[in-house]
């Protein structure tokens, strides 16, 4: 058996570990308790590949808590030509996707109404969350409550306010599973923005909003959702002008002849995996033509991985989102590798440059639209990929070509298409009701894909400390040794004594009240 998969099935025991530990404080009525386990199961599936995409126990065991709690009291829906919108995140950032996909949407739709709810209450706001509220009369909204279960509650009576709730939440999110567990309503969409990887809430998923369809086969399988739809990437059409570009060029100190290749990405998506190495291979490329210049949009210089790899043609910038004189100033994109930052990529292929896309790539790494009037190419292996980004560099006729091609593509993605996407979805609201579905269990998900899903997330340790093991029953303390997971869900190091103590003593000292 490969080590990846033995690997991959011990983190499974772990997990239902950690659920069975939530199980049996919810038998007990110890609510507090039994949500700190299902916190730390989703967190540890959310980091670790286990094998699944949407795992049912978990969510069963979050509608159950809710369901013990009285439900809100619904308040008359407002009604108006508009559909109400609610927007529900997590987390909001200045930097990155999955804010720009809230930001796109508010914006692109400006028709219909829409609020952004919060779940972090003193979390900062980015500047053009704030306009695009604006823009639509919206309101940020922020979850009051000071325990999740209160939280939940608030969540469940705003829903009924509105004529769809769309979930731009985090993997490891208990608050909607929690606070949308009860059937009738209004429906729940999830906006797939995380759609390589497990995250919580495809029992509460009405509708499952995918931004690529390559995906939609698979996610009937891994998510268990029969509703699907499609809103690609929204990019607004810009015209790139000779001054613009010259410009750019020039306040990068990018000389004329040079060729300037651009990625744009977060360090730990340029963590090699086995032999892909995006800079080693990058500097090779760096060293075989003088007149590349490479830019690194995302990594500050002063980290590790940029003092890594230093070349006199490569050069790291800090997150930013001024972004548009790199766009301007390239030549070729180069996608970052192992793992692909498609906003980044797409906003620079609608200027008509080309892009160099990973080779063999995954299918959790290839974004993809059927509607495509011109082939995605993805080069077969590393040797393939060094000719064609040698070519881009030496022939400007070979740049012209391919990024007329990509342009083409990218128009699928202009604002006035992606409306027509989003009336799709909206056209199908009136035939959902929002109901909580019991997910299946499902053999585990070991094909190539997952392999490297399970080797791009680093090893993540949730650090329970033993203490909060004291109160479980002797048989789930005998699990915790049996199974081996002692030493990827706790940071702490037993000896034997210490877990002979463990196993008959450690029940004395538990607080049965608090964790």
């Amino acid at each position: 058996m490969r080590k990846e998969i033995r690997q991959i099935r011990l983190h499974r025991k772990a997990y239902d570990f950690l659920v069975d530990c939530a199980y049996y404080y919810h038998a007990k009525s110890l609510l507090d308790k039994s949500l700190f386990f299902c916190q730390k199961a989703a967190d540890f599936a959310t980091f670790n590949y286990c094998g699944f995409y949407a795992e049912g126990r978990l969510e069963v065991l979050l509608a159950k808590i809710s369901n013990r709690q009285t439900q809100p009291d619904q308040l008359p829906k407002a009604v108006g030509e508009k559909l109400r919108v609610l927007h529900y995140a997590t987390h909001v950032y200045a930097v990155g996707g999955h804010t720009r996909l809230i930001e796109n949407w508010i914006t692109n739709d400006a028709g219909n109404h829409h609020d952004l709810v919060l779940a972090n209450y003193e979390e900062p706001v980015p500047d053009f969350i704030t306009a695009a509220l604006a823009l639509v009369q919206g309101q940020l909204l922020r979850l009051t409550g000071e325990s999740p279960l209160e939280q939940a509650r608030y969540l469940a009576l705003l829903k009924e306010q509105y004529d769809v709730v769309v979930l731009h939440h985090h993997p490891n999110d208990l608050l909607p599973a929690l606070a949308f567990s009860a059937d009738g309503g209004t429906p729940v969409a999830v906006m797939n923005h995380g759609d390589h990887r497990y995250w919580l809430g495809a029992g509460i998923c009405d509708v499952l909003v995918e931004i690529r369809d390559n995906l939609i086969v698979p996610d009937r399988l891994h998510r268990q959702v029969n509703e699907l739809c499609l809103l690609p990437i929204p990019v607004a059409a810009r015209r790139l002008t000779t001054p613009q570009y010259t410009a750019s060029r020039l306040a990068l100190d990018i000389k004329e002849e040079d060729v300037m290749l651009l990625s744009i990405g977060a360090s730990y998506k340029y963590e090699p995996i086995d032999d892909r190495n995006f800079f080693l291979d990058i500097c090779s490329m760096l060293d075989q033509d003088e007149r590349a210049k490479m830019f690194v949009v995302g990594i500050a210089p002063d980290t590790e991985i940029a003092r890594a790899y230093r070349h006199p043609r490569l050069t790291f910038v800090a997150p930013t989102r001024e972004l548009d004189v790199f766009r301007n100033a390239c030549d070729v994109y180069v996608e970052g590798y192992p793992f692909s930052s498609f906003t980044a990529y797409l906003e620079v292929a609608r200027l008509g440059k080309p892009v160099q896309r990973m080779y063999n790539a995954p299918l959790l790494n290839r974004y993809e639209l059927t509607d495509y009037p011109n082939p995605v190419q993805y080069p077969a292996d590393l040797k393939e990929w060094k000719r064609d980004l040698q070519r881009l560099i030496k022939e400007p006729d070979a740049r012209k070509i391919q990024g007329q091609a990509e342009k083409h593509n990218l128009a699928l993605h202009d604002v006035s298409n992606w409306q027509a996407y989003v009336g799709n979805f909206y056209n199908m609201l009136p035939r959902l009701k929002h109901q909580f579905k019991r997910l299946k269990k499902e053999k585990s998900f070991l094909d190539e894909n997952d392999i490297y899903l399970y080797k791009m997330q680093p090893v993540f340790n949730v650090g329970i400390i033993p203490y909060h093991f004291y109160g479980l029953s002797f048989t789930l303390k005998c699990k915790l040794f049996a199974r081996d997971i002692v030493n990827i869900i706790t940071t702490d190091k037993m000896i034997f004594k210490d877990i002979v103590w463990f196993l008959f003593k450690s029940s004395k000292l538990a607080d049965v009240g608090n964790l």
